[in-house]
């Protein structure tokens, strides 16, 4: 290496050190300087909270200056920096090297010294000796690097502060990310977000709560808008407050996808979105009922919950939905299913009305493969009952004479209709019909049929077998026969009670045989009221199932029952001997028509079983009657014996002969005692026993007296107790005589009319 290249070395390795140090010296400054603004902006924040533009403001500050501070200390100086700057640097050092450096420098290598008219090798040795000047010269002062190194510490220093208040402070953190990051939604306030649904459908609302962390507000509003319209203006809505740091909103009344933020001072979240979903459901259901023709009721709509009516009603089911199904049906019993017509919103069900009820649903999906919102409904059919009568009045079996006049009070009732109805009056057998009416042009429901029956029309006798029952009839057209209500007996007694006398040769009953035939009259009213109740079964199997061919077997074995029951009070009877013989024919005749009666229920025919249970009832009933009566008649012997003995005169008093005798020996019993005591007593004594004496024979005179008066007390007392008796039988034959008298006008007045 020759001097020249040697001092050229030297030159350049100074000035790149120098350009080092300018550098270096650059950034530390500018470092501090961005650090110490840096700091006081992050500071003022935290204070002052900065809105966007201002935080926009001091980080363009802090670039701004750091920019400037490089381009002034470091760019600007380092493009400014050479050799002869360099040169005249090492002069100011070393003031004697400034003329030895600029020669050397301006002579070159040995062409540029020819050419300036030196020698080469002077220029050499000036080169050499310029070179090892350079090397020698100090340069502390032109490179201070303890200055820098002394800023950078500072700088450390400050760097490292900032640092731990980052880790200690959050709201350090917070605001040297907003100075940082200007635009970044970063506040000193979080907000943490929370909704009830990502996703809600119509009808539904949306709960958004909003969690405060950080600096307290005093509010939080809640901002909306569309999903997908970054243009739509958001609609503010205020969020009420459950808690110091919490609170919420509702949002309801969308059918569109939305987004929304929430604002707290000067917090805001980022948008959030909520999906609005639409699944497929039933809008709108309109059942229309028609009901079946006879039963003559208009079309009615009803809700889809209440879908109720008479079997053979046809439900029109029109279904509307919100928008059509790609695949749907209607699944019904037993595995029944419809397909629902696709991609359309509204389609027709029909589906008819049978007995109980029945469960139906649709399902399906849409384009979307969203399901179909849970759509059941069921159906219930009521069957047509049979209509219903009543007899309100008479309102129990009835005891009258045959001129009785008797109101009737009907009432029949039907679910769908009355067709007719009537009263019917039985006699012995024969039915007469009282009232009848049908209804060919309306459609009653209820119906009142009243009458007065006048009993002396139909010429009834005592105790005939009458009964009064009621039909009706309506108008479904699977019924053949008519409803009946329950039976009114009728018991015909005579105008007037004859009461026989009783034969004075024929001892009245005991007790024990009085009691007996209680107890069998007991029995008999109850086989009575059982046949009644087997009556009453026949005629409704007549009425209501008039071409039933199956036999009436358990109507049969009622009937026998009834027949065992009266065959047994049959025996009891024929044992004792208190009943009256005609009884049993009465009652033998009434187990035949029992018989017959089972006999033809189970052929079956129901009329002439009818006939004959008419007939047994008749038969029981005459027996009764006897029953009755002759216990009556025992009664009344008994009660006519009870006054005879009541009425028997006392016993007469003894003679007075006897009662003179008696009273004589008393006198001689007293005389005897008396002469006794006179010997015993002194002579005083025996002065006033003779004064007395003259007393006690006017008392034994009294005494004798008196009983001669008893028996004639007793005579009259006598008397008078067959004077009393005589008077009632007196006033019994006037009753009598009186009774007789009225009698007889009603009895001519009776023939009268059996005559009419």
């Amino acid at each position: 290496m020759n001097a020249r290249e040697r001092f050229d070395q030297t030159l350049a390795s100074f000035m790149h050190r120098k350009r080092t140090f300018l550098t270096s010296s650059a950034a530390v400054w500018a470092s501090l300087a961005c650090v110490v603004l840096a700091l006081a902006f992050i500071l003022i924040d935290i204070k002052l909270e900065f809105a966007v533009f201002w935080r926009w403001l001091a980080l363009g500050s802090l670039l701004g200056t750091g920019a400037l501070l490089l381009s002034t200390l470091w760019l600007y100086r380092i493009l400014r920096y050479r050799r002869r700057r360099a040169i005249r640097e090492l002069e100011t050092v070393r003031s004697d090297l400034g003329q030895l450096l600029r020669t050397s420098d301006e002579l070159g290598d040995e062409d540029r010294a020819r050419e300036l008219g030196f020698s080469p090798a002077l220029a050499e040795a000036l080169s050499r000796q310029a070179g090892d000047e350079i090397e020698s010269t100090p340069t502390e002062t032109l490179l201070p690097w303890r200055t820098v190194r002394r800023v950078a510490a500072v700088l450390l220093l400050l760097v490292i502060a900032g640092i731990v208040m980052g880790i200690a402070w959050p709201d350090f953190r917070t605001a040297a990310t907003r100075i940082a990051l200007p635009n970044a939604p970063v506040s000193y306030t979080v907000l943490e977000i929370e909704t009830s649904s990502a996703e809600f459908e119509r009808e539904q609302s949306v709960t958004i709560q909003a969690r405060v962390v950080g600096r307290p507000v005093d509010g939080a509003e809640l901002q909306l808008r569309p999903a997908g319209q970054a243009d739509a203006e958001w609609r503010p809505l205020t969020m009420q407050s459950d808690r110091a740091d919490q609170f919420s909103a509702e949002v309801a009344g969308w059918v569109e996808s939305f987004e929304f933020r929430v604002l707290a001072g000067r917090a805001r979240t980022p948008a959030q979105m909520v999906r609005f979903i639409d699944p497929p459901r039933v809008e709108e259901c309109t059942v229309t009922l028609v009901f079946p023709d006879y039963t003559q009721l208009p079309s009615r709509v009803v809700p889809l919950q209440r879908i109720v009516g008479v079997v053979g009603t046809k439900a029109q089911l029109h279904f509307r939905l919100n928008h059509g199904l790609v695949s749907g049906a209607i699944s019904g019993p037993e595995g029944e299913i419809q397909t629902v017509p696709p991609n359309v919103s509204e389609f027709d069900f029909e589906v008819e009305l049978t007995e109980g009820t029945t469960r139906y649903s649709m399902a399906g999906r849409d384009a979307e493969a969203l399901a179909l919102k849970p759509a059941e409904w069921k159906v219930r059919g009521v069957p047509d009952r049979p209509p219903t009568a009543k007899i309100e009045a008479p309102a129990e079996n009835l005891r009258v004479t045959k001129l009785a006049e008797i109101p009737l009070d009907i009432r029949v009732a039907d679910d769908y209709g009355i067709a007719e109805a009537g009263i019917v009056l039985t006699i012995n057998g024969k039915e007469h019909r009282l009232v009848h009416r049908t209804f060919s042009d309306g459609n009653p429901r209820r119906v009142r049929l009243e009458h007065r029956l006048e009993l002396e029309r139909f010429g009834v006798e005592v105790n005939a077998n009458v009964r009064l029952h009621a039909y009706v009839a309506d108008r479904f057209p699977g019924r053949e026969g008519r409803s009946v209500s329950g039976l009114r007996m009728v018991d015909i007694r005579p105008l007037k009670i004859l009461y026989r006398l009783p034969d004075p040769d024929e001892p009245p009953m005991s007790s024990e045989e009085q009691q007996q035939l209680e107890e069998q009259l007991a029995k008999l009213d109850d086989a009575i009221k059982a046949e009644q109740e087997v009556l009453a079964e026949t005629l409704r199997e007549r009425e209501e199932r008039p071409k039933a061919p199956e036999p009436r077997e358990e109507l049969a074995k009622k009937q026998e029952q009834v027949a065992e029951l009266l065959q047994a009070l049959r025996e009891q009877a024929q044992e004792e001997e208190a009943t009256p013989e005609e009884n049993d024919k009465h009652l033998e005749a009434a187990l035949e028509q029992m018989k017959e009666a089972a006999k033809e229920l189970r052929d079956p025919d129901v009329k002439e079983a009818l006939k004959k249970e008419d007939e047994a009832l008749a038969e029981m009933l005459r027996a009764r009657n006897q029953l009755e009566q002759e216990l009556k008649k025992q009664q009344e012997q008994q009660q006519q014996q009870q006054q005879q003995e009541e009425q028997k005169p006392p016993e007469p008093p003894p003679p007075l002969d006897d009662l003179a005798e008696r009273a004589e020996e008393l006198a001689k019993k007293e005389e005897a005692i008396a002469e006794q005591a006179q010997e015993e007593q002194q002579p005083q004594e025996q002065q006033a026993q003779a004064e007395e004496q003259p007393q006690e024979e006017q008392a034994q005179a009294e005494e004798q007296a008196n009983a001669e008066q008893q028996p004639q007390e007793q005579q009259a007392q006598a008397e008078e107790q067959a004077n009393a008796e005589q008077q009632p039988q007196e006033q019994q034959a006037q009753a009598e005589e009186q009774a007789n008298a009225e009698q007889q006008p009603q009895e001519q007045q009776a023939q009268a009319e059996e005559q009419a």
